[in-house]
């Protein structure tokens, strides 16, 4: 059985989140899981409007320490990924 999860990273800002809304508005219906990282910076709070977004479509959000390194913060979104799902549709 195939099981998809869409996996993708934003930035914890509020201009993110309105594109994150457009996003899942079109695509959560066509996948079984979502998988969000939203990358802050340090001294910052993670964004309340992207927890928001991503409560609204029952995501499962994580927060990432950006080190201006893409591929660790891409690592760690594909992590939280459970072994379960038998394909990642990844979307930036």
């Amino acid at each position: 059985m195939i099981k998809i999860a869409l996996a993708l990273i934003v930035k914890g800002s509020a201009e993110e989140a309105k594109c994150l809304e457009d996003l899942l508005d079109n695509s959560a219906k066509h996948v079984d899981g979502i998988f969000i990282t939203s990358t802050y910076r340090k001294g910052e709070q993670p964004n309340k409007e992207v927890e928001a977004v991503a409560k609204k479509y029952k995501a499962n959000l994580s927060t990432f320490e950006w080190c201006f390194d893409f591929a660790k913060a891409r690592n760690f979104n594909f992590a939280q990924v459970p072994q379960e799902y038998t394909h990642i549709l990844w979307c930036d």
